[in-house]
Formats: C-alpha cells, structure tokens, sequence
C-alpha cells in the first residue's frame, strides 16, 4: 500500500506541475517558410513559429528572437517585442555571411508576462550572397547543343582534419552531383525551370559525410532540357548543357579551401547518349564508365572541359521545394502482346517513370518502353494520349543491356504523365522482367 501511494502521488505531483506549466511548446520553427534550410542567400530572412498549450486564453503577447553564429558570435537580437506576430518576422541584424550556418533562438511571454518555458531553437545555412562570392565558371563539353549527357570529373586532396563541406551547383538542363561515386542527396530534375536569361537556380548540398581523408573525386553528370530534337517542330532548344559548381571545405582549425569548376576538369560522353524531357531517354550500358566519379578512374581519353558562357541570369538559391520520388507502385494487371511485348497497368495516372530489373539477356539486346495514358479495345497503348499532336514525339525510353546477371534501369533526365508501359524487346524479351513506377513530384 506504501509503495502504491507513493506512485499516486508521484502521478499527481506531475499532472499538477504540467497543469501550472500548462504544456506550452513552442515549435515549427522555420526560415523562409522552411525547416533548417539550406541555402539562404537573403540577408533579410523571415522566421516564423508555432505556440501550442492546453490551457485556456494563453496566447503569444510578445517575443524575442537572436541569432548567433555557431561560434557565438550575436547577430542579431531583437529584444522584447510587444507583438503577437508569429509569421514573417523579418530579421534586422548585421550582414550574413555567405554560406555560414547560424543558430536562432525565440522567446515568448503571455499576457500575464510570463516567460513560456519552452523556448524553439533552430538553425539556417546561407547561401553565396553575392555575385562577388562566386569563384566558379561555367564548364561544359562544348558549345554546340548535343543529345547525349555529358560527364565532368576533377579530382582533389581533402585533409584529415575536414569539418564539414558544402557545395553550391548549377547544371543546365540539369544535373547530378557526385562526391567519390555516391550521389549528393535525393533530389531529382534539379534546378528548377526559370527563364535562364533572367535567373538560374543553384542547390547546396552538405556533403560533409561523402569527403574521405586523403584522394577525393566529384563528378558533374549534365543532363538537357528538351534537346535539340525535342520538339519536330523547331527544334527547341536551350543550348548546349553547363554547369557551375563551387565547393566549400572547412577544416578543424578554421581554414577554409575552395573548389571550383574550371578548365582543368575533365570531360566525356558515356552511356546515356540521348536525354530529352518529353521524348525520353536512350541509355546504353555497353558503354558504362565505371568508377568515373571516384579517385584513381583513368581519364587518359577524357578531354578538358571547355569554359562556357553564362546562361545570361543571375544565379539565386533555389528556394522552391525540390522534385523528389514520392512513390513506387506496383502493376494491378500485365497484358501479354506475343513473345516480345509486354503492357503493364499501374492501375492510376502517374507522373514520373519506371525502374526495370532485368536478368537472363544477351548484350545488346535493347528495351524499349513505351507511355500512355489510356489503351485501345486491343489492349495496345494509345500514343496519343500523350500529347504527341504537340510535341511530334513519343515519350521513349531505350535500354542496351550489357550482358550482366542482373541489370537495372531508372532515367534521370525525363519523366512521363502516364498509367500504362508497353515494353517491347529486340531480338526477345529476356527471361525475367520486373517493372515498378515511380511517381515523381515536387515534395511540397
């Protein structure tokens, strides 16, 4: 019976104390509209929070809000603000630097004057805030517009005493960024379409964990827009693809060291030799680069990369949330149209792509896939509905195999509004095909 009274009143001593406290958080803080963002380049940043309490008649009577740097450094404090103002809270301290990580702080009182005794506390990353701050150029493979992708590679020297490091990439159409053959972060058709004669959008990944002590390697896969034979008529183009790239290493003990992209990088085609946004792509593994963004990958037959010009647009931080995979589905129905064409039924619309896994080929043999919206009585795949009266083109996507056990195919500079996949084979269809699709949209 002691035992059982002394955990009631342990029980109560704590329903009592939260009931005076009141449960008050204070969460949900963001910078510019996003949750500890990378890539900050205003100096004029809005913050903004939430209150929540399970009391009655407690509301935000006023606030503070500081920002220090990592190392302490105060950059701004607001002092007390009579205000209930909770959104768009504009910050009014000393300039930012660029690319510096700073942590902020917000206090709240009730109408009683009370200090809220849970206080948030989060951080934000800046930018390049300058066009001053830019030590890159724009590289590419040459200046005429071309069909195939085209690979960059450079390699450096990280110390041991590395701290962190973040790099600020642009790559038109688009890019993939690599650090020692793994991909920087989960984004796909990155940056976001701008008119480039007026802006281009730049990303910043943390690629602090993918930097090893000693040899280093980053490789920059560029990617077209529509290409140069995107669209039959006139040919739409946007030129020939470029990317800027500037990576920031911090050490231990302060230092800082910059790499950029320049004439020294190296540059080739491989097997992604055809890539247009709404016709698809054409991927050849036969002619895979293995290891190309790792140190040590010879590069004897790789050329120097060629300085290209600017797009025209400033370079801005892309503040819009990013196109991610969202999710994989799985056919409801597989229609068999003979020894060499399969139709897959995903059940739903989709925007995005698929992901083949294939086994029991020859080298060679090439996969074709086909996208649309809706079929015939046939079972076979309308085309049409899939805006060819527009573009003159079919969304397409082609695969050579390699040869190997297994093999497997996802694109990376195309996507398709479709719910049905004729996939068709030359000579045959291999032993075992698994097909998946992946939806495809902005993570908003």
């Amino acid at each position: 019976m002691k035992y059982f009274q002394l955990i009631c009143l342990n029980v109560f001593t704590m329903v009592f104390l939260y009931s005076c406290i009141g449960g008050e958080e204070i969460y949900d803080l963001k910078c510019n509209y996003k949750t500890e963002p990378l890539g900050i380049d205003n100096n004029k940043p809005k913050f903004s929070w939430k209150l929540t309490t399970n009391r009655n008649n407690v509301f935000q009577f006023a606030y503070r809000v500081t920002v220090n740097d990592q190392g302490g450094k105060k950059y701004w404090d607001s002092k007390k603000v009579i205000s209930s103002d909770n959104i768009h809270v504009l910050y009014n301290g000393k300039s930012l630097q660029s690319g510096k990580t700073y942590i902020w702080k917000v206090k709240v009182w009730d109408k009683k004057g009370r200090i809220l005794p849970c206080s948030g506390i989060s951080r934000f990353t800046t930018g390049l805030l300058s066009a001053e701050d830019w030590k890159a150029e724009w590289i590419g493979m040459n200046e005429e517009p071309s069909d195939s992708a085209s690979y960059l590679r450079k390699e450096f020297v990280a110390a041991e005493s590395t701290s962190k490091a973040r790099v600020f990439i642009s790559g038109l159409g688009y890019y993939e960024l690599y650090i020692n053959g793994q991909k920087a972060g989960n984004n796909v058709l990155d940056p976001a379409q701008t008119d480039y004669d007026k802006r281009v959008f730049y990303n910043m990944h943390d690629v602090s964990d993918l930097i090893i002590n000693g040899d280093n390697a980053v490789g920059i896969l560029l990617g077209n827009l529509f290409g140069k034979l995107s669209w039959s008529r006139g040919g739409r183009s946007y030129g020939a693809p470029r990317g800027i790239m500037q990576m920031i290493i911090e050490y231990k003990d302060g230092t800082k060291e910059i790499k950029v992209t320049d004439a020294t990088w190296k540059v080739n085609t491989g097997p992604l030799v055809y890539n247009s946004i709404y016709r698809g792509e054409i991927y050849d593994a036969r002619l895979e680069l293995k290891g190309w963004s790792k140190a040590g990958y010879d590069e004897t037959d790789w050329n120097n990369a060629r300085l290209m010009k600017s797009p025209g647009g400033r370079l801005y931080a892309q503040s819009i949330p990013p196109i991610r995979e969202i999710e994989r589905i799985i056919p409801v129905n597989i229609i068999n149209k003979g020894d060499s064409m399969l139709v897959y039924d995903l059940g739903q619309n989709i925007t995005g792509y698929t992901e083949i896994s294939i086994s029991g080929q020859e080298e060679g043999t090439m996969i074709r896939q086909r996208f649309a919206e809706t079929i015939r009585s046939d079972g076979t795949i309308d085309v049409a509905s899939t805006g060819v009266l527009a573009t003159g083109s079919e969304q397409t996507d082609v695969y050579y195999c390699n040869g190997q056990d297994v093999e497997k195919y996802k694109p990376r500079f195309t996507y398709h509004g479709f719910r049905y996949v004729e996939v068709s084979a030359e000579p045959e269809l291999p032993e075992d095909i698994h097909l998946e699709g992946i939806v495809v949209h902005t993570d908003a």
